[in-house]
């Protein structure tokens, strides 16, 4: 696995390396607070509240792949105004990378079928890498013989949400304003901030069932546009089965259930589609999300 690990180190800080600091996953309808504080205030089941745990295991059996883990808590404190707060952690061989957000929304009426969220996020970011237990084809190399780290550092973010009442919705996002570098030992790290957009629909296919589309586009400077597409089949509230595509990078599939009216447990599966496919890696992702408080009037 040493191609692998040393694969994962030229990618972050190799002569044309580019990072991206967001976590990545895939549950984005579960908890899209993680890429846009716009939903701050958005809470599934009409709740006053919500708590979401997602852990993500990424190309399980690889040495050094990645893991991500992401907790969140989202209130609505007001008719109009939401608050929510975000902590994630990634790591990717020698790189560790952590996150703690606080978001503030606001709701605007635009018309009788449509609303408009408008978010701020304030957070803070370390970005931190361990070459200790690395393995080198060059022990000498001066890219391994220093730990970089950022530091702790300031960040900020915003977004924008339009839904209508059938569930239909389109958002942009920037969750993360400013970059990141390792001052002087930067080399030709570059981190890049990326812009996010989404957008959805819902509808109704037969008694019963429902069909809820969505994608998502991830661009920024000097990288190409990503796009990640979701189907969700919902069957009369009481399972959710979907199937998941990240273009060019992975293919898989969802099942979410919720046991109660305020716990809901999903999983997703992925298949890598390009060269790791041959030795049989996958991704599971598992969530968690608690409703709190009562339903609103």
């Amino acid at each position: 696995m040493r191609q692998i690990i040393l694969g994962v180190l030229l990618f972050f800080v190799g002569q044309t390396a580019i990072a991206q600091i967001e976590s990545m996953y895939s549950m984005y309808q579960v908890n899209p607070l993680v890429i846009s504080p716009a939903y701050a205030g958005v809470i599934s089941n009409q709740a006053k509240g919500e708590l979401v745990a997602i852990n993500r295991q990424q190309w399980i059996g690889v040495q050094g792949s990645p893991r991500t883990a992401i907790f969140s808590g989202n209130f609505l404190l007001k008719a109009k105004i939401g608050v929510s707060g975000v902590f994630a952690t990634d790591q990717a061989g020698p790189l560790r990378i952590t996150n703690l957000s606080n978001d503030y929304s606001y709701s605007v009426k635009l018309n009788e079928n449509w609303n408009m969220n408008g978010g701020l996020r304030l957070s803070m970011s370390s970005v931190y890498i361990d070459y200790a237990g690395l393995t080198a084809i060059d022990p000498n190399d001066p890219y391994i013989q220093i730990n970089k780290s950022t530091g702790l550092k300031p960040n900020t973010g915003w977004g924008i949400h339009i839904v209508n009442r059938v569930g239909s919705f389109i958002s942009v996002s920037q969750p993360r304003v400013l970059t990141y570098d390792f001052g002087n030992l930067s080399g030709a790290f570059k981190d890049v901030s990326y812009l996010y957009i989404q957008a959805g629909t819902a509808f109704s296919a037969s008694k019963g069932i429902r069909l809820i589309p969505s994608i998502m586009v991830r661009t920024a400077t000097s990288v190409p546009i990503s796009w990640d597409a979701n189907l969700v089949l919902n069957l009369s509230d009481r399972i959710d089965l979907g199937v998941v595509y990240r273009h060019k990078i992975s293919y898989g599939a969802r099942v979410g259930i919720p046991f109660s009216k305020k716990v809901y447990v999903t999983y997703t599966g992925e298949f890598p589609v390009a060269i790791l496919n041959p030795i049989g890696v996958q991704t599971h992702e598992l969530a968690l999300r608690l409703s709190l408080f009562e339903k609103l009037k």
